[in-house]
């Protein structure tokens, strides 16, 4: 358990700084394309919440996954 949650501590601030990083440079394109308030209080609010659930979800989901298949294997017995 406490593998797992060294795991979600390292993945899951690295998943929210990518969708950060990719909401700040969608953000800027579309500055320059000229997009005005509807699209930011529209379309822009709307994806940038549902990436953002949609990575941690992810992100949990996977390092849940990896901890369960590390976990189910044991280390096999070496002759001494």
């Amino acid at each position: 358990m406490k593998k797992l949650a060294y795991r979600l501590g390292f993945v899951l601030p690295l998943a929210v700084f990518g969708v950060f990083v990719l909401l700040i440079l969608l953000g800027i394109g579309t500055n320059l394309l000229g997009s005005g308030d509807p699209f930011y209080c529209n379309i822009y609010c709307k994806a940038g919440v549902g990436l953002f659930v949609a990575a941690i979800v992810i992100a949990v989901l996977t390092q849940v996954t990896a901890w369960l298949h590390e976990s189910s294997h044991e280390p096999p017995h070496l002759p001494a």
